[in-house]
């Protein structure tokens, strides 16, 4: 599966803040995406994470690491 530009940005903020919790808001903000946007391309990206042996852990009340 072929990432698109969006979530290739979303995955490097996630690389670039390895080990930080983040909220999607943060993200949405720092990416001028909408929060319920950026929900969805984690969830697309946890999808093809968890395959290749990554995951995206949400921690509620925390956010994303």
């Amino acid at each position: 599966m072929c990432l698109s530009n969006k979530e290739k940005t979303v995955l490097e903020f996630f690389i670039n803040n390895k080990g930080q919790s983040v909220t999607s808001k943060k993200i949405a903000d720092e990416l001028k995406i909408s929060d319920r946007t950026i929900r969805k391309y984690i969830k697309l990206l946890h999808d093809i994470l968890i395959k290749n042996g990554a995951e995206i852990i949400a921690k509620k009340g925390q956010g994303y690491i």
